[in-house]
């Protein structure tokens, strides 16, 4: 799969070499929207859960294992 940022990183590569101004890139490892049946309602789902937490005067915490993170968000 092509993303549209692979364009834009080597355009910007090419235009910044021999130039004295750098960029940087930073790409979220989450994104956060309403797709039925995708990832992306993942946050969505955190941020309730964190806000609940926060409420009832507990702390943030992952209720999940790592095994679920590590197969869901890629």
């Amino acid at each position: 799969m092509t993303h549209f940022y692979h364009a834009q990183q080597d355009w910007l590569e090419t235009r910044q070499d021999g130039k004295t101004w750098t960029w940087s890139t930073l790409r979220p490892h989450g994104v956060w929207g309403f797709s039925t049946g995708s990832a992306m309602n993942l946050l969505t789902g955190i941020a309730c859960y964190g806000a609940l937490a926060r409420a009832e005067g507990d702390t943030l915490h992952w209720p999940g294992n790592t095994g679920f993170t590590g197969g869901s968000i890629r």
